[in-house]
C-alpha cells in the first residue's frame, strides 16, 4: 500500500468517526431539547391593572415562604448561562427557546445544552403558563395558593415565594360555597 492510500484510509476513518460522534451528540441534544420544550416554558404577559392588583394583594396579605437577595439559584444559573442577573434575565430564562443542534457551532451547542439542563431542573410549573412582568418585577402563579415573585433591588435579584396562609385559604373555600 502506498502512503497516499494509507493517508486516504486514515482520513476517511477520522471523518466517519467524527460524524458518528456528532450524530451521537445531536441525538442527546435533541432528546434534552424535546424534554425541555415539553416542559413548562412560559409566555411573557405585560402586567395590567388586574395582575398588578393581584400582586399587591399577594404581597400585602400572603405569607412569605422564602425570600433571598441575591437569589443563590438564579445567581448560579446566570453565571452558567451568561444571562443578565435581573428580572429581564429571569424573563429570558423562563421563555428561552432552545434552537436546533448545529453541526458547525459546538460553542453554541454547549451553551444551549447548559441552558436546557438548568431549565430542566429549575423551571416552575405555572398554573396558567404566564410570566407576568412590569419593569423591575415579575411573577409566576405556581398554583392558587403560591406565587413566585422576582424583583430587581439594590442588593441584586430578589426572589420571594408567597403562599396563602391557612386563614386566607379557608376564607376562599368558605366564600366559594356561598
Amino acid at each position: 500500500m502506498t502512503l497516499s492510500k494509507i493517508f486516504a484510509i486514515g482520513f476517511t476513518v477520522c471523518i466517519v468517526g467524527f460524524l458518528a460522534w456528532q450524530i451521537s451528540l445531536k441525538s442527546r441534544f435533541d432528546n434534552l431539547r424535546e424534554r425541555v420544550s415539553q416542559g413548562a416554558q412560559l409566555k411573557i404577559v405585560d402586567m395590567d391593572e388586574s395582575s398588578e392588583a393581584f400582586l399587591t394583594m399577594v404581597k400585602d396579605s400572603w405569607e412569605i415562604q422564602a425570600q433571598e437577595v441575591p437569589d443563590p439559584i438564579f445567581t448560579e444559573i446566570f453565571a452558567m448561562t451568561g444571562m443578565p442577573e435581573s428580572v429581564a434575565g429571569v424573563a429570558e430564562f423562563y421563555t428561552h427557546q432552545i434552537p436546533a443542534y448545529s453541526f458547525f457551532s459546538p460553542q453554541r451547542n454547549a451553551r444551549e445544552a447548559t441552558i436546557a439542563l438548568a431549565m430542566a431542573v429549575s423551571m416552575p410549573v405555572s398554573m396558567d403558563g404566564k410570566l407576568y412582568k412590569a419593569g423591575e418585577v415579575c411573577f409566576v402563579k405556581l398554583n392558587d395558593a403560591c406565587v413566585e415573585v422576582f424583583e430587581d433591588t439594590g442588593g441584586g435579584l430578589q426572589r420571594s415565594l408567597y403562599y396563602k396562609g391557612k386563614d386566607e385559604a379557608a376564607q376562599d373555600t368558605n366564600g366559594a360555597g356561598k
